[in-house]
């Protein structure tokens, strides 16, 4: 995988700044933040079989499952 960007929005009113701060520490306010949950499962001959269980401990919704196989030997590139 190559020319992935990080766009962050960063809040120049500091005003507003402190006011949602202060929310999020009163517990007045709250986000859902994705992220993202990766398992390495090592598997040996030329088949293997993957499986994963999510459930509502992983989050609220599914939004995109990415898989990239790699070689055993992890400093070899495969892809």
């Amino acid at each position: 995988m190559s020319n992935f960007q990080l766009m962050l929005a960063v809040e120049s009113n500091q005003d507003l700044r402190m006011m949602t701060i202060n929310k999020v520490n009163s517990g007045g306010l709250s986000y859902l933040i994705p992220y993202v949950q990766a398992w390495k499962t090592n598997n040996q001959g030329s088949s293997q079989n993957l499986s994963f269980q999510l459930d509502q401990g992983n989050g609220r919704s599914l939004m995109k499952i990415y898989h990239a196989p790699y070689n055993t030997q992890e400093q070899l590139d495969t892809m």
